[in-house]
């Protein structure tokens, strides 16, 4: 996983890129961690909704980007369950 709690990941800026297109989710993760240079930031990325609640029961991202026309749940659905399931408030960007 991407924070073991031992590492410094877990106090870093932890945030989430979710698309089912790999082209744009690598895209995305690339802009974002290039134009960004906070030194304790940190991209992960998800194929899909599930994967990304996967990421949410392990992890506690900071930021979400993701994907609204997704297959499955989309982009919507995702924030409203990570909300309810999770009980925080993410803040989230929807492309």
């Amino acid at each position: 996983s991407l924070c073991d709690w031992s590492s410094d990941v877990c106090s870093s800026d932890l945030i989430l890129v979710v698309d089912n297109d790999l082209k744009n989710r690598e895209l995305l993760r690339g802009t974002i961690s290039d134009g960004l240079t906070y030194p304790r930031l940190h991209v992960s990325t998800a194929g899909n909704a599930a994967d990304a609640l996967t990421v949410f029961t392990n992890v506690r991202m900071n930021v979400l980007v993701t994907d609204f026309n997704m297959p499955g749940k989309n982009g919507a659905e995702l924030i409203e369950e990570i909300r309810t399931r999770h009980y925080i408030r993410i803040p989230a960007i929807v492309v």
